[in-house]
């Protein structure tokens, strides 16, 4: 899973579709352990931190409210870089495939008659349905 560009940049908090929330956080080279002592002390002892590479730290998305606010406090407003991913999937049934593409302006499934009586173009077959997935990135400076 590649990161944001816009994570580039700490401090930042990227909260993709599937998994951890990741965060970067401004590197401190005379004190290596800075980051993830102020994660334990924002998140809690027993949260469960990794650095994954890079700067970048995961930890478990329901922190994720915690971990913002937190940034806010520390960096101050403007200062926090917040990117979410979000996934909408559209379903299109086997009636519409299997329809009569003379009537494809009739469609009422989703696809909108982008498949109707015929090939699935881009969507992916799953049994008899037919899916799209698209991702929404919104991207945030708090």
């Amino acid at each position: 899973m590649n990161r944001p560009p816009e994570m580039q940049h700490p401090p930042a908090i990227w909260l993709p579709v599937q998994g951890r929330a990741q965060v970067i956080l401004p590197y401190n080279p005379a004190d290596r352990s800075a980051n993830p002592r102020w994660l334990r002390d924002t998140l809690g002892e027993r949260i469960q931190i990794e650095h994954i590479g890079r700067g970048v730290w995961e930890v478990v998305r329901s922190h994720a409210d915690d971990l913002l606010a937190a940034c806010v406090d520390r960096f101050g407003p403007g200062g926090t870089t917040l990117i979410t991913d979000a996934a909408q999937q559209q379903k299109c049934g086997t009636a519409c495939q299997t329809g009569n593409p003379d009537n494809a302006l009739r469609c009422v499934c989703q696809c909108g008659g982008e498949n109707h009586g015929g090939v699935a173009g881009n969507w992916t077959m799953r049994d008899s349905f037919a899916i799209q997935t698209t991702i929404t990135r919104r991207i945030f400076i708090v």
